[in-house]
């Protein structure tokens, strides 16, 4: 059956900037835009058009620097449930070509990831069945209906339920996170290479787990073996799991939310694993490493976003600095450190520089070892380089 055909406001792009809009970056900015019609408002679906007055695209209206975030360059006046459909559609086939569905090992995994998969604002988390949805602009807000469809025709039989969390994610007291479709649940348990983790879906950061650690937890997994290993902002305990499934001599977990530590201890137990390796402690990591009187084989540092906006990036980079400066102290001689941001402000090179400044503090020599960033599942438009947020090194100090 043909979409019906929508009569969307339209705005149109300053013919100076028409340029830099036919050169794909999934947003458009208020000083690109010739009008905003006063008919729309926060969230509200528009077509773009040239300087001429030809349609060359559609998206959702926004507030702030970011006027337009753009679902699809085309001259075709579609709905906006249409290329959600689409996108949505590929997205999947997407997680199957990268043998998700099929994996015997790990169940849970990133569905959809705003830019990179064309759905600007829309991040979906696959949880053994369970989808944990969540809208971060008004436009993806007000076209839920149409999300949860679409993810109930694509995923079949290997959707249970779907929880909506947007509202945490809108920042608005005045919508509720609820279940969507399907039976409710007060558990879910998901696997990742074969470990088990307790998903804390409703109160937990985020949609509960910090998937796009996966593939770095494995690596962790492959040099602790006989390591004492210090996991600081262990959140539940992603890294400390893999750590002591592997054979670390010793694992330390550190996370300022005793919630957190809560769960992780529950996931050491339902794993079976080595209670007697483990300790956890609900404490700040900066005050801990301060006053930390000994050294660690393996050192972790994953830290939440520093710095989410520009304006507090050269804080954030203090920040990340006396961070680093206070773990690379406290590694052995030999020993390695994980570090990671996941600020999208922070760039690549930056994050660089900072650790390498705060080598420099140390007067201590260190080797990169590894170069980390998300996983596949978290793809980055080729026109859209912030959606790369996680930069990590591993880096081995001298002996």
């Amino acid at each position: 059956m043909k979409p019906f055909l929508p009569n969307y406001p339209v705005v149109h792009i300053k013919p100076e900037k028409e340029k830099i809009f036919f050169q794909r970056h999934p947003w458009i900015f208020s000083g690109a835009l010739r009008n905003i019609p006063k008919s729309a408002t926060e969230g509200t679906p528009v077509f773009i058009a040239d300087a001429k007055g030809t349609i060359r695209g559609i998206g959702f209206l926004s507030s702030g620097s970011i006027a337009v975030r753009i679902l699809s360059w085309t001259t075709e006046k579609l709905p906006v449930e249409y290329f959600i459909d689409q996108k949505i559609k590929a997205a999947i086939h997407t997680r199957e070509q990268l043998g998700f569905f099929s994996s015997a090992e790990t169940d849970c995994f990133r569905l959809i990831f705003g830019e990179g998969d064309g759905l600007p604002g829309l991040v979906v988390d696959y949880y053994a069945g369970y989808c944990i949805v969540q809208c971060h602009h008004l436009g993806m807000y007000h076209a839920r209906e149409s999300i949860y469809g679409a993810l109930q025709r694509h995923l079949g039989s290997r959707l249970t339920a779907i929880y909506d969390k947007s509202a945490d994610a809108l920042h608005d007291a005045t919508l509720e996170n609820q279940w969507a479709v399907g039976e409710p649940t007060k558990q879910i348990i998901a696997r990742e290479y074969g470990h088990k983790f307790l998903i804390d879906f409703q109160q937990g950061q985020k949609t509960g787990f910090f998937i796009d650690q996966r593939e770095n937890r494995k690596l962790l997994s492959r040099l602790c073996t006989g390591k004492s290993v210090l996991n600081t902002f262990s959140y539940t305990g992603g890294f400390s799991i893999y750590a002591i499934a592997t054979g670390a001599r010793e694992v330390v977990s550190l996370d300022i939310s005793q919630r957190a530590i809560d769960l992780l201890e529950k996931n050491l137990e339902i794993n079976q694993l080595d209670l007697s390796k483990h300790t956890s402690l609900a404490t700040d990591a900066f005050d801990y490493l301060t006053h930390l009187e000994r050294t660690f084989d393996i050192i972790v540092l994953d830290p939440p976003a520093f710095a989410k906006s520009h304006r507090v990036t050269h804080n954030a980079v203090i920040g990340y600095k006396r961070l680093n400066a206070l773990a690379m102290s406290k590694l052995a001689p030999g020993g390695l450190l994980m570090t990671y941001s996941c600020s999208q402000n922070i760039s690549e090179e930056l994050f660089l520089n900072t650790v390498t400044s705060a080598a420099m503090d140390t007067g201590i020599d260190f080797q990169i070892l590894h170069r980390l960033h998300q996983p596949a599942d978290h793809p980055v438009s080729i026109y859209h380089p912030e959606g790369r947020y996680l930069k990590g090194l591993v880096l081995k100090k001298s002996t």
